[in-house]
């Protein structure tokens, strides 16, 4: 907690997960000074900040699926989906839930 009061300051309702969490990719000529802002490529938020963006995915496909190709999913698909959405929405509320 002292490590995130000194990077992020006092007020905890203006801390960010993608400030927090990110991801930057090194590479071994980035480690010279003037050099890493060219060969490192970053920081990307961590990717569980993009996880709701594939639940889009699935809901726009379905979608698309269906103006365009006039198909639904099957029984199989749909249970598929279902584990999918559902398992993200346990990983979230466990998250929240351990928060």
């Amino acid at each position: 907690l002292a490590h995130l009061k000194a990077t992020f300051g006092d007020d905890s309702s203006k801390w960010l997960w993608g400030q927090a969490h990110t991801l930057t990719h090194g590479h071994p000529l980035g480690l010279q000074k003037p050099l890493d802002r060219v060969f490192n490529v970053g920081p990307f938020a961590a990717p569980a900040m993009l996880a709701p963006f594939s639940y889009g995915q699935i809901l726009f496909a379905g979608m698309y699926g269906y103006l365009i190709f006039d198909h639904t999913p099957d029984s199989f698909g749909i249970v598929g989906i279902a584990v999918i959405c559902l398992s993200g929405l346990a990983v979230a509320w466990g998250q929240r839930k351990r928060n």
